[in-house]
């Protein structure tokens, strides 16, 4: 197949204890992607803010979207993850059609998960880093969920989310064990609610 345009999905956040959780989807035409771009767990903060911004000027189109800590904890993270791959897929696919109809293409997925009314879409375990459309949504999504995370620096510092970004880290265990949990913590998530029940 002589691929034209290359569309791909990723999310950040999935597993961090607190701040929402982001995905991304990116089409763009095979020779756009900026020469830089790979996985983004290989990418510092600066290279991240640097080549979020080569992506959106470089793409025909993209979209980032995000669920709420409460959304999490009330529908639970595989239900956030079907949906937001849902809304992204429905709209890459709509893009597609709308400027990209006659071209060959490839729409892929990070992971191993079917989406949800979306099987034009292909899921690829480790695609982040072997497929350049979805390195440059996972980019995306690791950028926007850091920027979350910073604001959220400012509204919470003892917890030093822009440091570890809502993950578990022995750090951020600490500071809650201190702290205890605030808003943005996912409270069904084991961590959290282990404090939340003493």
């Amino acid at each position: 197949m002589n691929l034209e345009i290359l569309i791909g999905m990723d999310e950040a956040g999935m597993g961090t204890l607190a701040g929402p959780v982001t995905a991304a989807i990116v089409l763009i035409k095979k020779g756009a992607v900026p020469p830089k771009v790979r996985d983004s767990k290989m990418v510092s903060w600066e290279q991240q803010e640097e080549l979020a911004a080569q992506i959106m000027d470089a793409a025909i189109a993209y979209r980032v979207g995000y669920r709420t800590p409460d959304f999490v904890d009330r529908f639970g993270i595989s239900d956030c993850w079907s949906g937001l791959m849902s809304e992204l897929a429905i709209y890459g696919d709509a893009v597609r059609q709308l400027h990209c109809g006659g071209l060959e293409h490839e729409f892929i997925v990070d992971g191993n998960r079917y989406i949800p009314n979306a099987p034009y879409v292909t899921p690829v375990v480790k695609a982040d880093k072997t497929h350049p459309a979805v390195s440059a949504a996972s980019i995306l999504a690791k950028y926007m969920q850091c920027c979350w995370m910073y604001d959220y620096e400012l509204m919470y510092p003892q917890y030093g989310f822009k440091d570890h970004h809502g993950y578990g880290t022995a750090v951020h265990l600490q500071r809650l064990e201190e702290f205890k949990p605030c808003p943005i913590h996912r409270k069904t998530y084991k961590p959290v609610r282990r404090l939340l029940s003493l």
